[in-house]
């Protein structure tokens, strides 16, 4: 299903570049449904064409995901989204568990 995603995309990328050729988010999106695929060819083909052309991303550190039929973007140290007070409680939390198994890991090492 996700090949036929691809075809899919690739023919909204070439329809959606016309319109607004300098959008770096159309083709961070194609690159993102390359690597999906392991289209590694694929992507840096993207990414030498968006060198060419003087592309950067707009917004790095970004990263959309769709939940529900909808897609939600977040930007590193964006605080603007409805659940962003949420995400950011997930994150420390995560953040305290991974500093924890480091810790512990260490200690088991230096037995």
């Amino acid at each position: 299903m996700l090949h036929k995603n691809l075809e899919i995309a690739e023919m909204a990328f070439s329809k959606l570049i016309v319109l607004e050729p300098r959008n770096s988010g159309y083709y961070s999106l194609l690159i993102s449904m390359y690597a999906g695929e392991n289209g590694w060819r694929d992507v840096a083909e993207v990414r030498g064409r968006m060198i060419e052309l003087g592309i950067e991303k707009i917004c790095p550190g970004a990263s959309w995901i769709q939940l529900d039929e909808r897609v939600h973007l977040f930007a590193a140290a964006d605080t603007s989204h409805s659940t962003s007070d949420e995400v950011y409680l997930l994150l420390d939390e995560i953040y305290k568990h991974m500093r924890l198994a480091q810790e512990l890991s260490m200690h088991i090492k230096s037995y």
